[in-house]
């Protein structure tokens, strides 16, 4: 549901179907067209510093082999 990140949510700022969690440290998940590989939105996990976030979807999947895909892109780490 929504696997690339293009459609937006219901208030205009969050990635629709997706759900984000912050355990350590301050930051945010931010839904931008400034940093897209394909398509015309993507999601970034911005912070000031060290910290643990998280952008996840729940899905029921049959038992099966399954191939999980993503690009993924850091600066200042």
């Amino acid at each position: 549901k929504n696997g690339d990140f293009e459609a937006t949510g219901e208030d205009g700022r969050s990635i629709a179907g997706w759900s984000s969690y912050r355990w350590e440290g301050d930051g945010e998940v931010v839904h931008t067209s400034d940093a897209a590989f394909t398509g015309k939105k993507s999601a970034i996990v911005r912070a000031p510093g060290p910290g643990k976030i998280a952008v996840f979807q729940e899905v029921q999947l049959k038992p099966c082999s399954y191939r999980l895909k993503a690009m993924v892109a850091g600066s200042e780490l």
